[in-house]
């Protein structure tokens, strides 16, 4: 777990508001970033919103990295890490500890000529939290993505478009409503492989208020 300087949440959100494994393929990220397509969010229901206030002194800005997993290529099923329960799905998710932003990471793979679609889920025990931002990566292709915030059952906010190809790198996919309060937490990855190759995709760095 990657606990950073907590940052005051007004400031947090404003700056949001405005604004890590192993590759086969991947070669070392360039000092470059990418260009990601404009997420299109959406909010299919509208059930009440709690907006968080400020948080008990124990808790607050907290980015689930995944540095406590050390074994590379071994599966990967559940995570606990800022008192979230992280859950894989739909997809064989493994390990990667040679790379990531930074290493480690967590990935699928397509076999060439495949698409595959993995999720992972982020739950609280009930509890509510809040999603800021996460960090994507394809080594050769584009990132389909979709990530839904619920409530109660209840969907809260859809953001979802296509991330342009990162060249290995990881590109950062922010909410632009990171201010309204969810238990379950969604992010689905599409992985639509090459003919030629087999091709990684995953993710990093989920970041969240609690």
């Amino acid at each position: 777990m990657r606990r950073r300087q907590i940052v005051p949440l007004v400031l947090l959100l404003t700056a949001i508001a405005g604004c890590r494994g192993s590759s086969p393929t991947a070669s070392s990220p360039t000092a470059s970033s990418p260009t990601a397509s404009s997420p299109t969010a959406t909010s299919p229901s509208p059930v009440a919103e709690g907006v968080l206030s400020q948080p008990p002194a124990d808790q607050g800005p907290c980015v689930v990295g995944f540095d406590e997993l050390h074994v590379g290529g071994a599966a990967f099923a559940t995570h606990a890490a800022c008192g979230l329960t992280i859950a894989a799905a739909a997809a064989s998710w493994q390990t990667s500890t040679t790379y990531g932003h930074p290493a480690p990471f967590v990935q699928f793979v397509s076999p060439g000529g495949t698409t595959t679609t993995g999720e992972i889920s982020v739950t609280a025990g009930g509890a509510p939290f809040a999603f800021v931002s996460v960090d994507i990566y394809s080594s050769t292709t584009k990132i389909p993505y979709e990530i839904n915030g619920l409530a109660n059952g209840a969907t809260v906010f859809t953001i979802s478009s296509v991330q342009g190809n990162t060249f290995g790198n990881f590109a950062t996919i922010g909410n632009p409503r990171a201010a309204i309060a969810i238990d379950t937490l969604r992010i689905r990855l599409t992985n639509p492989a090459a003919p030629c190759c087999s091709n990684p995709v995953g993710l990093d760095n989920v970041r969240v208020i609690r």
